[in-house]
């Protein structure tokens, strides 16, 4: 998933949620924080990504060589 896939993912839960305040609160983040992420002003933190049921892989860089 990209970072502009992860944030229509986010933005569409806050649809489902009804509002930025709503989906703040059943996730367990400030709605503030929530607002930040959705702007690309902050990342997203591994609690945000858990409470989503999603979680962050590190890049692998593999030797084809």
């Amino acid at each position: 998933m990209t970072e502009s896939d992860f944030l229509r993912f986010l933005a569409k839960q806050v649809k489902t949620a009804g509002s930025q305040v709503k989906l703040a609160k059943q996730l367990g983040v400030s709605q503030p924080y929530l607002s930040q992420v959705l702007r690309r002003q902050r990342p997203a933190s591994r609690e945000l990504l858990s409470a989503l049921g999603l979680r962050k892989r590190p890049l692998e860089i593999e030797d084809v060589r």
